[in-house]
């Protein structure tokens, strides 16, 4: 005879969900911090054992999310992302199709798609897989040409972007030593590279465009590997963006994918701060060229860093506005 199994108690499914790994439970991750920083920024009267309960978080769980931090590995300026499956087609060999293509005329337009992928040396992927790629930046492409069609509509857009700074250990140095100096105490360099957690990070973010250059500001974050919240971001949008709108600027901010900038479609506050201030904005293509002109701004200044010695936040502060500031506007209209 068949044993009759046990009715379930309603507390085994608790126990079920205490033994989940915390590793593939990243959104929920996500909302408890998200709504730890918001409460936190706002100076609401309300716990962090609030927020576990209504996420459905044990609270060892939920103080061990606290204490690990946020999103640690997640758009690091530092590490690459790992997460997800790779894709097959990576920029780089997408860039070298379209080099390719522009410069081998009609010979290099009638290959077949897997011909064309031997000539840069790609392998391992289908002739479907390299239509979709080039496709996708295709329909990309054209989006953005039907919306500025002319040289003179892009001189609204007004591209933004982060740059970091490191202060701390340093990896590996030129060092400068005479005839004889090979093992002077002064000319060697430890060989153990710093770990991210031993850099002190300074974090700026500015935004260029034709005749327009802003200012550089400073923010700072809570976790150690410079990672921008959406609650960091809407303080910059409010510290240099909103004054733009308040005094009719007419422009369109350009954006990268960042999390922090809200591009996922979830009614996060980042997406709310834009709509209710009625901000023109779009995000730049994740595969694309670094063509962008605020990208050509930043080694100016990072070079006139290097010039000075700097040991702390006051000083590189000071020599990163120099460094903008030396930025002519003649060189990013061209």
């Amino acid at each position: 005879m068949t044993e009759t199994p046990p009715l379930s108690n309603p507390n085994d499914n608790d126990d079920i969900r205490r033994q989940i790994p915390a590793h593939h439970k990243t959104p929920t991750r996500a909302k408890v911090l998200g709504a730890i920083e918001y409460i936190e920024k706002r100076g609401l009267r309300q716990n962090k054992s609030d927020v576990f309960r209504a996420f459905d978080v044990p609270l060892r769980t939920g103080w061990r999310i606290v204490r690990e931090g946020s999103r640690t590995l997640h758009n690091s300026p530092t590490r690459v992302e790992t997460r997800g499956r790779k894709p097959k087609i990576t920029p780089e060999q997408l860039r070298a199709l379209d080099h390719f293509l522009r410069t081998h005329g009609i010979e290099g337009r009638r290959l077949r798609w897997l011909e064309l992928a031997e000539q840069v040396g790609i392998t391992g992927v289908s002739a479907r897989t390299i239509a979709i790629t080039l496709g996708h930046s295709y329909d990309y492409a054209s989006y953005m040409l039907r919306k500025y069609p002319r040289a003179e509509d892009w001189r609204r857009v007004r591209f933004s972007d982060e740059v970091h700074f490191s202060l701390g250990p340093e990896g590996r140095v030129r060092v400068l030593r005479q005839p004889g100096e090979r093992y002077c105490g002064d000319c060697i360099q430890e060989v153990n590279e710093p770990r991210d957690s031993q850099r002190n990070r300074i974090h700026y973010w500015a935004a260029v465009g034709y005749n327009f250059k802003s200012n550089i500001y400073f923010y700072t974050t809570k976790n150690k590997n410079g990672k921008m919240t959406q609650v960091d971001y809407i303080t910059q949008l409010e510290k240099a963006v909103k004054p733009w709108l308040e005094r009719g600027d007419d422009f369109v901010l350009e954006e990268d994918g960042d999390s922090s900038h809200g591009p996922t479609n979830n009614g996060n506050i980042v997406q709310k701060w834009k709509k209710e201030h009625n901000l023109k904005y779009y995000f730049n293509c994740a595969q694309s060229p670094d063509l962008l002109p605020i990208e050509n701004c930043w080694q100016p200044v990072k070079s006139h860093t290097r010039t000075f010695a700097h040991w702390d936040d006051e000083t590189l502060t000071e020599l990163v506005i120099e460094g903008w500031a030396g930025i002519l506007q003649e060189s990013i209209d061209v």
